[in-house]
C-alpha cells in the first residue's frame, strides 16, 4: 500500500472516531484525535507529491511545507485546523482545562480538509 494512503486511512480513521464519540470523549481525547487526523491528513498530501517532512511537524508546518513546496494554496478553513496545535493539553495535566471552543467546531473545518486532500490526491488513488 502506498504511503500517503497509509496516511489518509490513519487520518480517516481518528477522524471518525472523534466524529462518532464526541459526546462520550474526555475534551483532552477529542482534541488530540482531532489534531492526530488533521496531521495524517496533511502528510497524506505531502506523501503523495513525496515531499519530505519531520515526524514531529506542527499543522501548521505541515501546511507550510505543502504552501511552499507545491503549487498548492489551501484555502482559509486552514486557519482554524491550525488552531489545533494549541488547543488542548497532551495527557500528564492534571488541572481543568478551560477550553475557548469545544472540539464540534473542528469537525466541519476538518471535512473541508479532508475533501480538499480527496481533490487533490484524487479519489481514485484512495481506493
Amino acid at each position: 500500500m502506498d504511503k500517503f494512503k497509509e496516511f489518509f486511512l490513519k487520518a480517516d480513521s481518528f477522524f471518525h472516531d472523534v466524529k462518532e464519540n464526541v459526546e462520550n470523549f474526555e475534551l483532552n481525547m477529542s482534541f488530540f484525535l482531532l489534531q492526530e487526523a488533521s496531521k495524517y491528513y496533511l502528510k497524506s498530501l505531502l506523501s503523495f507529491y513525496e515531499i519530505d517532512f519531520p515526524k514531529e511537524d506542527t499543522i501548521e508546518e505541515l501546511i507550510n511545507q505543502i504552501e511552499t513546496k507545491t503549487t498548492i494554496k489551501l484555502p482559509p478553513v486552514k486557519d482554524i485546523v491550525v488552531e489545533l496545535d494549541y488547543a488542548y493539553c497532551e495527557g500528564g495535566c492534571s488541572l481543568n482545562i478551560i477550553y475557548k471552543d469545544l472540539p464540534t467546531k473542528y469537525i466541519q473545518p476538518i471535512e473541508d480538509l479532508r475533501e480538499i486532500i480527496i481533490n487533490e490526491i484524487g479519489e481514485y488513488n484512495l481506493k
